[in-house]
């Protein structure tokens, strides 16, 4: 069973792959210097490589966060990125989850409300992980969610309780 966590940003996106024992088979921040289409077509491809280049069971990808700070803008061009992969995802018939941040907060660190730069102390705590970004943590975080669905055994009764509210998108 091998799940793909995905934090869709557009300036440091962030995919990592898990195992049913939460082992990483494989983690990446992706960087690019374009701008506009061209950084989302460049961060599609990347995702598109990652698909193809694993067998994958299960997509998660974090859903959009409606409380976002950020100007409509980029919330337009982190729309337009996020619908590009989600229609790959459909077309090419795989799995997918998507989690909004409060839900995936709450499965794998107990709390929906945890505050971005406190999320990798608890990841430490909680999972005995470190990661190079924010970004990777998130998506790690992302994917265990992912695991917990498919049934990775030995679940706590709030990540019992988050996966209840989960479906399969559609």
């Amino acid at each position: 069973m091998i799940v793909l966590g995905i934090d869709p940003g557009l300036l440091n996106p962030a995919f990592v792959i898990l195992d049913k024992n939460l082992d990483i088979v494989s983690s990446c921040v992706f960087h690019t210097k374009l701008y506009g289409e061209a950084r989302k077509q460049e961060i599609y491809n990347k995702f598109k490589s990652i698909l193809t280049d694993h067998t994958i069971d299960l997509v998660v990808i974090e859903g959009y966060s409606y409380m976002s700070t950020r100007n409509m803008k980029t919330l337009l061009e982190q729309a337009e990125l996020t619908g590009m992969m989600k229609a790959y995802i459909f077309k090419q018939k795989y799995k997918l989850i998507i989690v909004p941040p409060s839900r995936w907060k709450k499965y794998a660190l107990g709390k929906g409300n945890v505050k971005k730069p406190m999320i990798p102390q608890q990841v430490y705590k909680i999972y005995k992980k470190e990661f190079k970004s924010p970004d990777e943590v998130d998506a790690f975080c992302i994917a265990t969610v992912g695991v917990g669905y498919l049934g990775k055994l030995d679940l706590k009764e709030y990540q019992i309780e988050t996966i209840k509210q989960i479906v399969l998108a559609e």
